[in-house]
Order: C-alpha cells, then sequence, then structure tokens
C-alpha cells in the first residue's frame, strides 16, 4: 500500500485548478510516485509471536481498558512512549495511572484480568475501587500485588474477585489504579485492562457440558471436597462458571441407588439430600438435572450415601 505524500498530491491539486485535464491514469501515476508506506498497519511493525486468545464465558460481557488511550496520568511529568519496534506500546510512568470503567447500573463484575509486562524484580500493584463521592470514602473491591518475579514477555495476570460487585451509578463510581513496581523504566509496560461483567443476571447455559468430578470412588456416610466448580476435573481447563456465580446446574450421575448432599464449600452440611437416584446398581444410570449451591469462590462439597463412582457435568450457571 502506498502513502500519499503531499508534494505528490499538491501537483495534481495545482493542475486541475490550472484548467488541465488530469485523468484517473495522471492521479494513479502521481500515487504510484509517492514514498510507500513504511507501517501500513498504521499502529504496529513487525510480525509478533503467536497470542493465546482469552476464554470467553458465555453469558458475560466483557470491557477492555487500553493502556495507552484509557489509563490517565496523574502528574504532569507522565507520559505514554509509543514503543514502534514491538507489536504494543510501552509506558514510561512517573507515578500513579488511573482508570473508568464504563459499567451501567445493575451490572456485577465478576472477572478482572491485567495484561502486563514487569521485567524487574518490583511488583506491579492494580486496584479496583469503589468511590462515593457523597461520603467521601472509597473501599477497595479487589487488587493484585504481582509476584515480583522479572519476566520479559507479556503476562495476563487475574485479579481475583471473591464475590460478584455490583454497579450502582446513583451511589457510586469505579476506578481502576495501576502503580508500576519501578518508575520512570519501560521495564514496566501496560498493554490493557479486562473487566467481565453480567446484566439482568439470570441462567446461562452451555452448549455442551464440562465434567467437574469424575468418578470418585465416594464412600457411604463421608464428606469429600471442596470442588472447584470453575474448573473442570482435569483442575486446569475453566468449565465456564464465573466466581462469584450462584449455583451450578448440573447433571449428577451415579450407577450406585442412593442419596447425595451437595452444598456450599464453608458452611454447615444442611443433613438433607438434594440428589436421590433409585436405579439397580450396574443396570442403570441414575441422573438428576440440579442447581448445585456454591460458595462465593465457586465450590462446594459432597457428603455421600453411595458407595461407588458419582460423576457430575456443569451445563450452565446462576448469578
Amino acid at each position: 500500500m502506498s502513502r500519499i505524500v503531499r508534494r505528490d498530491m499538491l501537483k495534481v491539486l495545482a493542475a486541475t485548478a490550472a484548467g488541465a485535464a488530469v485523468s484517473g491514469s495522471g492521479i494513479e501515476s502521481a500515487l504510484a510516485a509517492s514514498t510507500p508506506n513504511p507501517n501500513p498497519n498504521g499502529l504496529r511493525t513487525g510480525v509478533a509471536a503467536p497470542k493465546v486468545r482469552f476464554t470467553t464465558t458465555p453469558g458475560l460481557n466483557y470491557l477492555w481498558l487500553w493502556g495507552p488511550t484509557d489509563f490517565r496520568d496523574s502528574t504532569s511529568s507522565q507520559a505514554w512512549v509509543n514503543n514502534y519496534t514491538s507489536a504494543e506500546y510501552s509506558i514510561i510512568p512517573g507515578g500513579t495511572m488511573w482508570a473508568r470503567p464504563d459499567l451501567p447500573t445493575g451490572a456485577l463484575i465478576t472477572e478482572m484480568w491485567v495484561s502486563i509486562i514487569a521485567n524487574d524484580a518490583n511488583a506491579d500493584f492494580f486496584q479496583l475501587g469503589e468511590i462515593f463521592p457523597w461520603a467521601n470514602s472509597g473501599p477497595v473491591r479487589a487488587s493484585l500485588l504481582t509476584n515480583g518475579v522479572a519476566n520479559a514477555s507479556q503476562q495476563n495476570l487475574p485479579v481475583t474477585i471473591s464475590a460478584p460487585i455490583p454497579i450502582d451509578n446513583s451511589q457510586s463510581i469505579f476506578t481502576i489504579v495501576y502503580i508500576p513496581g519501578t518508575l520512570n523504566s519501560v521495564a514496566h509496560q501496560l498493554f490493557g485492562v479486562r473487566l467481565g461483567w453480567t446484566l439482568n443476571p439470570g441462567l446461562t447455559l452451555f452448549p455442551d457440558p464440562r465434567r467437574i468430578i469424575n468418578g470418585g470412588p465416594f464412600v457411604n456416610g463421608a464428606t469429600t471436597g471442596p470442588y472447584d466448580a470453575t474448573l473442570k476435573s482435569d483442575l486446569v481447563t475453566p468449565t465456564g462458571i464465573p466466581v462469584g456465580a450462584k449455583a451450578a446446574f448440573c447433571a449428577v450421575q451415579s450407577y450406585t441407588p442412593g442419596v447425595l448432599t451437595l452444598f456450599p464449600d464453608l458452611t454447615i452440611d444442611p443433613g438433607i439430600a438434594n440428589y436421590s437416584g433409585t436405579g439397580t446398581q450396574g443396570f442403570g444410570l441414575n441422573m438428576v438435572y440440579m442447581m448445585v449451591p456454591l460458595s462465593a469462590a465457586g465450590k462446594f462439597k459432597i457428603h455421600s450415601y453411595i458407595s461407588g463412582n458419582c460423576y457430575v457435568d456443569a451445563w450452565g450457571y446462576v448469578v
């Protein structure tokens, strides 16, 4: 792609103003003589290493706050610096950086990620705060202090949100604060912050099941867990259930007749069965679709009255 050089365009315009007939081929010739654009993509040069796409959870809305445009300087000595030799932008900070996420009233923030480079031993600090101007208060709703280990590669790090954070624009505003571990150094770079949120919470269904418990075996009279509903049974792959969900919509299955009590982690066992299987052992599969109640961290326990394997597959969740 060629870049239109100003002097070439002026020649064409001058010829037109003088009454000369400028053909399409004449314009094309002028453009062809222009200097090629050294950066046709506008923002980037070179070939960036391939990145793994972020996980998208069904039912969630997302907001990206981009470092160079959405984070503001707290002092006049600060400046964003475009780093055209890499795939992204760098920051040379002189203090705290601030951003305002614009979310609708009634939304619930359920997740937060930061995308950074921290290439020295000084940790970065991020904070999600809620400001009540009428009360002159600003409680912290979530925060992250990075590990302080030098890493020249871009890192995408989660910020723990223990329970969904409600948005009420009639009462408060939210801010995201970024304090780099080292001031005035490109060793610390902020690419962006992602928020995940719901609006008008309800039942979110998955297009396929995600197995949380793959067998056992379970023992009659024993309580096991906690089980993390946000992760599959490999304890690595996310199920898509966000932290803060009230319940997981699951298919609970066993080949052994009997009952189970599934209850939130960190709560007292209610002693009341909410799963009942009546099939014949070894011949029939007992399966019940049910809401499995979760703790604020997305975990649950099982008090089993069954000796044998049990399977729990998530099909959705309620926030």
